[in-house]
């Protein structure tokens, strides 16, 4: 927590004493509210405290966190977590372009601190006043936030204003298909959504033939030099071939192509199908070091596969393992028992770290409306650190 005390403050301006002996004292999280008539001093306070040349200090001290602040510059009292609301930037300076430039100046001054959120809002705030040429600046401090805060919700709703203002239509999209999926949409990010969404997967009529394949062909490509390499293929990639034990794909995780209904499965067979060439053998894994298999599975897995998906918490690293959880835990169909969520909760509360616990408030705050009330009651359970049992 950090404190700004003023002490004893007296301030004049043109030889005129405006503050006579302020005292306040303001720690991290607190709102004061500064009130009186024009020519009171609250501007004056203001200016005062970012050290504005033509006010002039006569007495008292100011301190954040023990440190005076005082005889620093400007941009050294803004990277130190100083600085004046957006309206001041506006009255004070020559417009919201030259502001920008003093916060990125205060910010530059600290490479080593950590940017400060509020300073990152208003900076934000600031480029969108500047106008469209600073639109893609406006976008960069909102993912700079991010970067700190990745369930920053006002920034990802900010950032779909902004890609469309842009006309980064694919980028907009995308995050209203986002926004969506967490039910944090605004009327218009749903409508785009909805608007522009696949209605369904057109299939092929046909495999690809001749006439097809000449059709998406490049007016560059050498035909004669692509049937070569069709032919030769083959006989070139036999010498390099290996069984598919000895990169660790075991038969017992061999998925039939035919019956396996899980959407992957029947997206390839449909494509190699399409593409005329020969379905591949499709294996499904938990590769030890890598994430998106993790979120895969959380999101596909039936039943038996949850249930050894979770068991598997504490035996490989839990980075490797959590993105997967949280879909787990959102999943609203019968294909995952309540069980085996109350397991997993059980689990994460038990490991009582940083990462688990952040994974659990996630879930509890983007739990969907039509999840099951117990798994959500259990997510708030675990968080208040009560013992969570997978009958209850």
């Amino acid at each position: 927590m950090s404190t700004l005390r003023i002490s004893g403050l007296r301030v004049s301006i043109a030889g005129k004493q405006i503050l006579n002996g302020i005292d306040l004292e303001v720690s991290s999280g607190e709102v004061h509210a500064i009130m009186g008539p024009n020519g009171s001093g609250k501007s004056t306070l203001s200016h005062a405290l970012m050290g504005h040349p033509d006010y002039e200090v006569n007495g008292g001290s100011v301190t954040l966190d023990g440190e005076e602040m005082l005889g620093l510059p400007t941009h050294v009292r803004a990277a130190k977590g100083l600085f004046l609301a957006s309206r001041i930037w506006r009255e004070e300076l020559h417009g919201p372009a030259e502001a920008a430039a003093l916060i990125e100046r205060a910010i530059a001054a600290a490479p080593q601190a950590p940017e400060a959120p509020a300073a990152l809002e208003t900076l934000a705030d600031l480029y969108v006043e500047v106008g469209p040429d600073a639109r893609e600046r406006a976008i960069d401090v909102h993912q700079r936030l991010l970067a700190q805060d990745p369930n920053r919700l006002a920034s990802y709703q900010e950032l779909a204003r902004l890609y469309g203002e842009i006309g980064a239509r694919d980028k907009q999209w995308c995050l209203a298909a986002t926004l969506s999926f967490f039910r944090k949409a605004e009327p218009e990010m749903e409508a785009l959504y909805r608007r522009h969404r696949p209605q369904r997967l057109k299939l092929a009529r046909q495999p690809f033939d001749d006439r097809v394949w000449g059709l998406a062909l490049h007016p560059d490509e050498d035909r004669m030099l692509g049937a070569l390499f069709a032919l030769a293929g083959a006989h070139v990639a036999a010498p390099a071939a290996q069984a598919p034990s000895s990169v660790g794909l075991r038969g017992r995780r061999r998925v039939d192509p035919i019956g396996d209904a899980r959407p992957p499965v029947p997206t390839v067979v449909q494509l190699a199908r399409t593409l005329g060439v020969t379905v591949p053998d499709l294996f499904v894994v938990l590769p030890k070091e890598v994430p998106e298999a993790a979120a895969a599975i959380g999101v596909l897995c039936r039943a038996d596969e949850c249930q050894r998906f979770v068991a598997l918490l504490g035996k490989l690293p839990f980075d490797t393992m959590e993105s997967g959880f949280l879909p787990l835990l959102l999943r609203t169909g019968s294909d995952v028992p309540d069980s085996v969520k109350l397991t997993l909760i059980e689990q994460l509360r038990r490991m009582a770290t940083q990462k688990s616990n952040a994974l659990l408030s996630t879930a509890l705050a983007t739990y969907p409306a039509n999840g099951s009330p117990k798994i959500k009651s259990a997510i708030d359970a675990a968080l208040h650190g009560h013992t969570v049992t997978s009958t209850e």
